[in-house]
């Protein structure tokens, strides 16, 4: 019950307050929600929103006014500017007649407080935007000498010299870029004035000011009839774009090209005989390709790309990380110092291999490479005559089917993947070699390292013995048979899976009569071939040892084995 009587107190509270006002004949007040304020301006206004201009005689002052048709005798009228709202420095106002001055650029509120004689307050509101439009601008940071780099960005800046009222006022004008006469393939460049010129030319470029972006994008539409859209615009400068290359010859012309942020592609071409050092540096933004046969290098900077072309017999020393190099044509010593990384090495030609007389491809490259660092990949794409030592390592080295015929002296240890034909001598320090063959091949291993290298095809593992010859080791059998150091052909040799039998003979009888059996295999699978004693016409007059041989049909992949066996002889 208590619950009931709160909520009714207040109501009857309100019903007494209206009726102690009609007895007396005193207007109920009423006051409109500040949000209807916009909708009131369109029955109350003269005007809604309105443009002024400072520094403008006659566009920099406006006087908002009642509508006649509204006006209440015995209403009041109040103008004032709405402080919580825009900007309501951007104006002031006469709070009696609603003259409103422009003072600084921005968007103001206007409001009119009216009181009607029955106590309604009505609010509506307009908006005033004030402008200072840019009457002079000029550009501020021409390139020295007018000269660009092709393929290079530029930021092309603007400085604002006059305005409408006045110097070193706000503006509210925008402000763009325009191109003209463009044979450096410019196109356009952005609101930020960045501009990039993708071939050698010329190109014209301008700062032109607008009053809003609605006026720029109808220039834009057709420049001719919204010419005077535009409030200023600068002069305009005339931009020479130059090559992004450059050529050396020299330590000191290399040095200058190094230090040109827009060069992105270094030619050094001579033939004196020198030498040159590439001074540390990140050149990541730079090519440098050498065509330098005379000239010695130590190189401490890190590119994009180095490609050498042609060296003939002269050393480049490489001290810097990451670097990949692609060698054409050349004779040279390359030396990869101690801990550096290369990301890869590439010997390549562009030109077509050169044929001997007897038919052989001759080398375009000639390399000897001293690695005490880390190569990621050494990939040979063109017949090369390859010297590898030192103490460090090449990750992944592999001789593309392009490089047939290429010869390998490996005196350091390599992970060497082959399609094609090739000749390889391991050197000591080349002991734990790895050589993977994607497919047979004609060509020559030969193992002079003193120890086991590691020979892979088709999933199993063969170890090629400077001592032994070829043995094949596969989940730890131990297989050996007698290919002594090199083959012509890759091949391999098949297992003796069970004991070599033969029969009894009589005394004096010849050799063949004994009757040879046995079983040989390879990798599990048999191996179909033909038993043969070696000197089948010998006479045997007592029990011994007399050796034969099996020779695989499949004599392309497989090789003949030998073996001694014993023969016992009966009376």
């Amino acid at each position: 019950m208590k619950r009931s009587n709160c909520r009714i107190l207040p109501l009857l509270s309100m019903i007494l307050i209206i009726v102690f006002c009609l007895i007396k004949e005193i207007p109920v007040p009423q006051v409109l929600a500040a949000e209807n304020s916009t909708e009131l301006a369109n029955t109350y206004l003269n005007v809604q929103n309105k443009n002024l201009y400072l520094g403008e005689t006659g566009n920099d002052k406006f006087t908002f006014k009642v509508k006649k048709g509204v006006l209440q005798k015995g209403a009041t009228y109040q103008w004032y500017v709405e402080k919580d709202k825009g900007n309501p420095e951007a104006v002031s106002i006469n709070t009696k007649t609603g003259m409103v001055t422009a003072e600084n650029i921005g968007t103001a509120y206007i409001m009119c407080k009216i009181t009607l004689t029955d106590k309604t307050v009505l609010v509506p509101e307009a908006t005033v935007n004030v402008f200072n439009n840019i009457t002079s601008v000029q550009i501020t940071n021409i390139p020295e000498n007018g000269v660009l780099k092709a393929g290079s960005p530029k930021y092309f800046s603007y400085k604002v010299i006059n305005t409408t009222a006045g110097k070193n006022l706000a503006s509210s004008g925008i402000v763009r870029w325009e191109i003209a006469e463009d044979t450096a393939q410019v196109g356009t460049a952005t609101e930020d004035g960045v501009v990039t010129p993708k071939q050698a030319g010329r190109f014209k470029i301008r700062a032109v000011c607008f009053e809003n972006l609605e006026d720029y994008n109808a220039w834009l539409t057709n420049k001719t009839s919204s010419v005077r859209k535009i409030t200023a615009a600068s002069n305009w400068a005339t931009i020479t774009v130059t090559s992004n290359s450059g050529v050396a010859a020299t330590q000191e012309q290399l040095e200058k090209l190094l230090k040109d942020e827009y060069i992105s592609l270094i030619t050094i071409n001579t033939e004196t005989e020198q030498k040159i050092i590439i001074p540390a540096g990140d050149y990541l933004n730079k090519t440098l390709i050498v065509n330098a046969p005379n000239t010695d290098f130590i190189n401490s900077g890190l590119f994009q790309q180095i490609t050498i072309n042609g060296a003939k017999g002269k050393t480049w020393e490489e001290r810097e990380d990451y670097n990949q190099f692609v060698l054409n044509d050349c004779i040279i010593n390359l030396l990869i110092a101690e801990d550096i990384y290369l990301q890869s090495i590439t010997l390549g030609t562009n030109s077509n291999k050169t044929i001997a007389s007897d038919g052989e491809p001759i080398s375009l490259n000639t390399v000897n490479i001293t690695n005490h660092g880390t190569a990621n990949k050494l990939s040979v794409q063109a017949t090369s005559f390859i010297k590898l030592s030192g103490d460090g390592k090449i990750d992944n080295f592999i001789l593309e089917k392009t490089a047939n015929g290429t010869k390998i002296a490996a005196y350091s240890i390599i992970n060497f993947t082959t399609s094609t034909d090739f000749m390889i001598t391991l050197f000591e320090g080349s002991e734990g070699s790895v050589i993977n063959l994607v497919e047979y091949s004609d060509s020559i291993i030969e193992n002079l390292s003193g120890s086991y290298v590691e020979i892979r095809y088709d999933k199993s593992i063969n170890r090629l013995s400077s001592r032994f010859g070829l043995q094949i080791y596969t989940n730890g059998n131990h297989k050996y048979m007698g290919m002594i150091k090199t083959s012509s052909v890759i091949k391999f040799d098949p297992f003796i899976s069970s004991v070599i039998s033969t029969t009894p003979i009589s005394r004096g009888q010849r050799l063949w009569n004994s009757v040879l059996s046995g079983t040989f295999t390879y990798d599990t699978e048999k191996v179909d071939g033909l038993f043969y004693w070696v000197s089948p016409g010998e006479l045997v007059t007592n029990d011994g040892f007399y050796e034969w041989m099996f020779v695989p049909i499949d004599s392309e992949h497989f090789n003949t084995v030998r073996g001694t066996t014993k023969v016992v002889v009966i009376d």
